[in-house]
């Protein structure tokens, strides 16, 4: 049997939709649609309140995700929020504001549940013990490894969005000082997580830091995610597109080759800054 499924991912820095024909053979892509919303840019470490502006723009999204979900003919949908809407002190008069203006019901997913997801989409059901799945996103950042059969996963607030609006919220480009204490607050992030010594051996990379650099390094015209897919980024390429990137006026950020969306120029150092630490902190020296 053949049905039509839909899935939006509410994110806290994109909104993104996927409508998937699925059958016993498995999926085959139909459609997919991405938009920066930015619902979290105005969220200040656990705090913080979505603004009328944020809310249009987020409304907007939705409706148009709501039609296309309609031409496609969908047999069922699934829209899920993630760490701006388990923050966000008006969280439930958004998710109320959805629904009656969408039709849309938006489920606001744990930490836990978020992790599952990030991890099956990138390994598959079957569990490597070697494999741990990093997920940057714009409000929290996921790390999710396997024990024996058991699936471990870890969040903390260190979005790209939400990294950014703590230390520069003002401006695009952080200067030295700030710099260095957005890279003290990542690593002391993780170090009160105190997570297994043997728990980070090889690393997966999800979400839209991690594949913008992919794109930027390949230096693609178009987005591709078969040509991001399995790009290996060391820690030194990863430094050197971040100094690439600082030295660049403001407005030249946005006409990155790679940079899709262009938009991601506002969280990119950010991102790059979260991504790096990471990898410093787990002594690791590159990541899929």
């Amino acid at each position: 049997m053949m049905k039509s499924i839909a899935v939006i991912d509410c994110g806290s820095n994109s909104f993104r939709l996927l409508i998937v024909k699925v059958s016993d053979k498995g999926y085959k892509d139909l459609y997919r649609d991405y938009e920066m919303v930015r619902l979290g840019e105005e969220l200040n470490q656990d705090k913080g309140t979505i603004g009328d502006d944020t809310l249009t723009r987020a409304i907007l999204t939705l409706k148009k995700f709501s039609v296309a979900i309609k031409d496609f003919s969908c047999d069922e949908y699934f829209c899920y929020g993630t760490s701006a809407l388990r923050t966000a002190s008006n969280s439930e008069d958004f998710v109320n504001a959805a629904k009656s203006k969408t039709n849309l019901t938006i489920e606001v997913i744990n930490e836990e549940e978020e992790a599952k997801f990030s991890y099956l989409g990138a390994v598959g059901t079957t569990r490597d013990n070697r494999v741990a799945v990093l997920d940057i996103g714009g409000g929290s950042t996921e790390l999710i490894y396997t024990q024996g059969e058991k699936l471990n996963s870890v969040s903390v607030l260190l979005g790209a969005a939400r990294l950014k609006h703590i230390f520069w919220p003002d401006t695009q480009s952080p200067d030295n000082i700030v710099l260095n204490k957005a890279r003290v607050y990542v690593r002391e992030a993780w170090s009160r997580q105190k997570l297994p010594s043997e728990a980070i051996r090889d690393l997966i990379g999800v979400a839209g830091t991690i594949t913008t650099l992919a794109s930027i390094e390949k230096k693609l015209d178009k987005y591709s995610a078969k040509e991001v897919n399995d790009t290996i980024l060391t820690y030194k390429m990863i430094e050197s597109m971040l100094v690439y990137i600082m030295q660049l006026e403001e407005n030249e950020r946005f006409h990155v080759k790679g940079m899709f969306p262009p938009e991601r120029a506002n969280n990119i150092i950010a991102g790059i800054l979260i991504l790096l630490e990471t990898l410093n902190y787990f002594g690791i020296k590159e990541i899929k």
